[in-house]
């Protein structure tokens, strides 16, 4: 038995002993490391997360990448959130020799040789107390240590093409931000007395700058922890055959049943599960790898992966734990601990331990499912006094339909990881949504036009040929997934459906398949759902749902043609209003509009996007224009009783880029200038609108600038509020049999001119051969009808374009069937000859097509009346969301409830195996007092306000039992009685039935 063995064994007995005194479980594997030389002085542990993607990994910065001593179990969780495990301690190992020959380390096991801080230009340690030697991070949403990033102790900062500093607008140096969260510290093995807690080697003086990094994307990059080790040389001393090693003990969800292995040609080493079923994972286990992207540079060349070897839990020298210097550099070279080699299973040497392809079953594989240590290699390589190494590799983590299709995934994710590194990791990252969830009875608001404006930067983003194209909506079985696209909201464009290679889980092979599914819908920044897409059922109230929203980008040229950002998850419980509230709109519902001055045609759209935010308010859109010899300015405010809610807003196009106040977007659309055409025409009778084809010059390009007389004939009005009025075509005509004339109704015209004859033989010219405008009669009147109560008829001029020949036997005075341009004047009708080049009442150019009049019929032009600064004012009063009324809440008391109920061993909210949760429903926000007695009378526990706010659930519209009594011990199973007060309102008793389901030790 060796020497760490027995210790072990003490030290376990005195654990347990502890642990039955405390009445608390123990893990019955246990990690423990023993101090041969006796204890350092413990210096200013720092430990951190990283979670910037669908990681989330505890390290310390005194060398664990991976620490096991913040959980007191494994350190890093995949899928975050998931309470699900992968690996339990990691950490960078470096021996090397001295000229004499000895043997060092600076490495960092279950315990490590380093402790924070830098070794100074002196030679002398810095304060391992100093709390400025912690790790810091630092966000892509602008979060975290961005004002104190540690320039001094070599953390990185942002270049210029020229390689030097990037300088912010104050001056300063900018930290750079690798993906979407980047953590850095620095550590040196400077301490003897830290050398004694693993190989008690002397120290190498060596400092390490750590950088860690990763993406939040909805591709493999998600799944990927990056880590960049600075080594430097700060010793005197010239150290020869160095080997450096990535130590990992991988915990795969249940550690016993894990195998190992490498791929060598992707230096890549690797856990997977032994078997298709996991304690932990179910049916789906993830693998997990490492994979060496930079080893140590030797003669300009990076070292890839020179050895892959494992050893495990308990096992026999020599491949057990190692206990002294010389086991763990033998292990370094890739032999085993006594330095014998490892062999195959053909009696084959090999410094490359289970290579072979556990996909295909082929080559030499782990066959013995434990609990596996492996160590990756790289060396042996010089580090000279002053040198610098520099070491990158990443975590990967990849999903798969059984334990073996992962692997393959694993191989297929690494490649993102390569491309990221061969591309220095200056790579296409769409930023995440802010999201923003209300939960409506039986229904789901989803936002994410955040008042950041963080979404402008996301639709603005621009990078390598990869341009914002839309949101997708997921909805997630979990907090972690996985995940169902609901949803694609993308820009209208000729992106729709997207094919690309990628990995697929069924089948284990990379494919070509859609991955994104644009509909070419147009953007907006919100979503309703209104039932459940995993379960295809309704929503239940009260349940908790999960959903996200990402962003993406396209490059159509290049592979992945598609980036994505990732899933953050959102949690949303749809529920009724809270006792005492009351809500008086729907999502999407219009807020009435009045226009109380002005003429414009400017239009306020007052959208309700979150019910639950609407206040009693009198709201007022005023429009303002300035005007100087440089720029013409236009805008709006938003006033919320006389005070301005929205100020110089110059948005006017309608579109969803619209700020939201008290849960109300407010669009607002319209124009300062005069019109340029009709904005529509009306047809009455509506079903005759297929009749008239209609247009001007200006639609069909011949007018440069608008349909306006002032610009197709050269002359007429250019003041805005004549050619803001609208006009009418009404057909009252009676034809000639001969379908030549208007024998009566109608109104005179001048005919001014024809294209392809002359009108001097035209048959109604009233001076047969004389080529002169003449009076004719046309089978409608015009009418200015911009004031409705006092409509005046007005002239009017046509000149024919497309018939040819006056002798024709369909020859008409208003050709129905070929082009017509026409012009209508301003003045009053007056049976006069009006010219539009001669004439300065000249007012629209229009051209008839095809017109198939009926008697009766009516045809409205519309021309838009432009905003009047200062005159324009719309007003809105929309009713507020009622939040406290102890009328509403005394007419809803009875629907206080408790789900589920009977609470039947589990709850769906429930997320880890000691959880329970019974919820009280339809209670107010606050106040209430909830008791709950057995049948005895006893009481069991109270939830109050205080309660409420430690669970969350304060200012909702329930609380939760966590079936447990005020000592915190769980209740029997059987029945409650669960008194509610609601003071100024009133009671309510609810019986409650509680079946507990059966306890199971985890450990004994």
């Amino acid at each position: 038995m060796s020497k760490i063995t027995k210790v072990f064994i003490g030290f376990a007995a005195i654990v347990l002993i502890l642990a039955l005194i405390a009445n608390t479980p123990i893990d019955a594997k246990s990690k423990y490391k023993t101090n041969a030389t006796g204890l350092a002085k413990p210096a200013e542990l720092s430990a951190e997360q990283f979670d910037g993607n669908t990681i989330a990994c505890w390290m310390e910065n005194t060398g664990l990448i991976v620490s096991q001593n913040v959980t007191g179990s494994s350190g890093m969780e995949w899928p975050k959130g998931s309470n699900k495990t992968i690996d339990y301690a990691s950490g960078l190992w470096l021996f090397g020799k001295t000229p004499s020959g000895e043997i060092r380390s600076a490495s960092s096991e279950y315990a490590t040789e380093f402790q924070p801080g830098q070794i100074l230009a002196s030679g002398a340690l810095s304060n391992p107390d100093d709390p400025k030697y912690r790790i810091y991070k630092i966000n892509s949403d602008g979060t975290g240590d961005w004002d104190v990033w540690p320039f001094d102790q070599g953390a990185p900062s942002v270049k210029d093409k020229t390689g030097k500093d990037s300088l912010d607008t104050e001056g300063k140096k900018i930290p750079q931000l690798i993906g979407d969260q980047t953590l850095f510290w620095v550590m040196n093995d400077g301490n003897l007395a830290n050398h004694g807690n693993f190989m008690q080697t002397n120290v190498m003086n060596l400092e390490q700058q750590v950088l860690i990094f990763g993406y939040n994307t909805a591709n493999p990059l998600g799944n990927i922890m990056f880590i960049k080790w600075n080594v430097v040389n700060k010793s005197s001393i010239d150290y020869d055959s160095v080997y450096v090693a990535v130590w990992d003990d991988p915990d795969l969800g249940d550690a016993s049943d894990d195998l190992v292995g490498c791929d060598i040609e992707l230096g890549m080493g690797f856990c997977y599960n032994g078997g298709p079923v996991d304690a932990t994972y179910g049916t789906t286990p993830p693998a997990l790898g490492f994979d060496f992207f930079q080893g140590p540079e030797v003669d300009g060349e990076y070292l890839p992966m020179t050895s892959f070897i494992y050893y495990w839990n308990g096992a026999p020298d020599p491949f057990g734990d190692p206990e002294d210097a010389q086991q763990g550099y033998n292990f370094m070279k890739g032999l085993r601990s006594d330095g014998t080699p490892y062999t195959d299973p053909d009696g084959n040497n090999s410094r490359f331990v289970f290579n072979g392809d556990p996909v295909t079953q082929s080559g030499w594989l782990d066959s013995k499912p434990d609990d596996r240590r492996f160590l990756m290699s790289s060396g042996p390589f010089q580090l000279k006094a002053g040198d610098t190494q520099e070491i990158v590799g990443a975590k990967i983590i990849a999903p798969g339909t059984d334990n073996l299709a992962a692997v393959n995934a694993l191989r297929f994710f690494d490649s993102f990881a390569q491309t990221a590194f061969d591309n220095n990791f200056d790579l296409p990252v769409p930023p995440a949504p802010v999201l923003e969830g209300v939960g409506l009875d039986g229904e789901v608001v989803l936002k994410w036009q955040d008042a950041g404006k963080r979404y402008q930067t996301i639709e603005g983003y621009d990078f390598k040929g990869y341009k914002f194209e839309g949101y997708n909506v997921y909805q997630g079985e979990s907090v972690t997934g996985p995940w169902k696209l609901i949803k694609t909201i993308d820009l209208v464009n000729e992106f729709g459906i997207v094919f690309d290679n990628t990995y697929d889980a069924g089948t284990g092979m990379v494919l070509e398949k859609p991955v994104t599914f644009g509909s070419n819908t147009g953007m907006s920044r919100e979503y309703r759902v209104s039932s459940d897409a995993i379960a295809g059922l309704p929503f239940y109230n009260y349940k908790t749902y999960y959903f996200a929203v990402t962003s993406y980008a396209i490059n159509p040229d290049i592979s992945p043609k598609v980036v994505e950002s990732g899933q953050i998850a959102l949690a949303v419980n749809p529920s009724a209003p809270a006792l005492g509230q009351e809500l008086h709109y729907e999502y999407a519902e219009l807020v009435e509009v009045n226009h109380v001055s002005g003429s414009s045609d400017a239009k306020v759209v007052p959208v309700v996007v979150d019910p639950t935010r609407t206040i009693d308010a009198i709201y007022e859109v005023v429009f303002g224009r300035q005007e100087s010899a440089s720029k013409v300015d236009e805008y709006w405010h938003l006033l919320r009783n006389g005070n301005r809610a929205i100020s110089f807003n110059r948005n006017f196009s309608g579109d969803e880029d619209y700020p939201i106040v008290d849960g109300i977007k407010w669009r607002v659309s319209g124009s300062f200038a005069e019109p340029l055409d009709f904005s529509k025409f009306i047809v009455t009778p509506e079903g005759n609108a297929d009749n008239y084809d209609i247009d001007s010059y200006f639609v069909n390009h011949w007018s440069e600038f608008s349909a306006a007389a002032w610009d197709v004939y050269g002359l007429g009005h250019t003041d805005v509020e004549t050619l803001q009025r609208d006009f009418e075509f009404r057909f009252t005509g009676v034809m000639s049999d001969d379908g030549l004339s208007v024998v009566s109704g109608g109104q005179l015209a001048t005919f001014e001119g024809a294209r392809q004859y002359d009108i001097a033989t035209h048959p109604l010219n009233p001076n047969p051969g004389v080529a002169e405008p003449f009076l004719v009669r046309i089978p409608f009147e015009v009418w200015d009808v911009e004031d409705p109560d006092n409509p005046r008829q007005v002239n009017y001029s046509i000149y024919d374009r497309g018939q040819a020949d006056p002798t024709a036997a369909d020859f008409t005075v208003f050709d129905l069937d070929g082009r017509m341009y026409t012009c209508t004047f301003s003045s009053d009708y007056d049976e006069q000859i009006h010219m539009p080049g001669e004439d300065p009442t000249a007012t629209w150019n229009l051209v008839t097509w095809e017109v198939s009049w009926s008697p009766g019929d009516v045809v409205k032009f519309v021309y838009d009346n432009p905003i009047v600064a200062g005159t324009d004012v719309f007003k809105v009063t929309p009713i507020g969301f009622t939040k406290n009324s102890k009328a509403v809440a005394r007419g809803n008391i009875d629907k206080i409830n408790a789900v589920p109920n009977p609470y039947f061993s589990w709850n769906p909210a429930e997320r880890t195996p000691t959880t329970r949760i019974m919820r009280i429903t339809n209670l107010p926000p606050s106040g209430a007092t909830i008791r709950i007695f057995d049948l005895a009378g006893n009481l069991v526990t109270v939830i109050d306000d205080a309660v409420r706010s430690n669970q969350g659930t304060l200012n909702s519209s329930f609380a939760e039992w966590n079936l447990r009594n005020s000592s915190d011990v769980p209740v029997a199973s059987g029945m409650y009685i669960a008194h509610i007060e609601v003071p100024g309102v009133g009671e309510k008793t609810l019986k409650l039935a509680v079946i507990n389901r059966d306890e199971r030790l985890l450990y004994f």
